[in-house]
């Protein structure tokens, strides 16, 4: 006589994780719980923007950024990391929109970056509209903007 035997694997729904890890065991208490906490991570990040650099155009040199001229496509952003809840804050608000693979990290503490803010991935405001903050991507501290401002000048200098 065999044994016949089948192996199977089951899987069970045991609850709903939020972005910040918080579980639920309901899909719908999850959704709504996110959305309310999504506001509030909104409004918190917005208490880190210093100052919106509306109409400021800026052209990516390679692997960074460097602002010439003006232009109403976009809205950038100086934001001010103080401490490690203005970075936790900062990296929840990028995390719950789902942009990019550059974020905020902890050698930001206690400097300015700057980052783009807008409506979308290629956000086109109208005059005079208000900056929706659905799109975050980080392009670095002023100081790493300056020294690769410095280092593309040099290079330009050198052909």
């Amino acid at each position: 006589m065999e044994i016949i035997k089948e192996t199977r694997m089951v899987e069970e729904i045991k609850g709903y994780k939020a972005y910040d890890g918080t579980i639920f065991k309901s899909k719908e208490e999850c959704e709504k719980y996110e959305s309310t906490a999504n506001a509030v991570i909104i409004n918190r990040f917005k208490q880190l923007v210093v100052k919106e650099l509306e109409g400021c155009k800026i052209t990516n040199w390679g692997n960074g950024l460097v602002g010439i001229g003006t232009d109403e496509d976009w809205y950038y952003a100086l934001v001010e990391i103080k401490n490690e809840s203005d970075l936790m804050t900062a990296q929840m608000y990028q995390k719950i929109l789902g942009c990019g693979k550059h974020g905020f990290t902890e050698d930001m503490i206690g400097k300015r970056i700057i980052v783009s803010i807008g409506e979308a991935i290629y956000p086109r405001p109208k005059n005079g509209s208000q900056c929706m903050y659905n799109n975050c991507f980080v392009f670095g501290t002023i100081e790493e903007q300056v020294k690769l401002y410095e280092e593309r000048l040099r290079k330009l200098e050198e052909e």
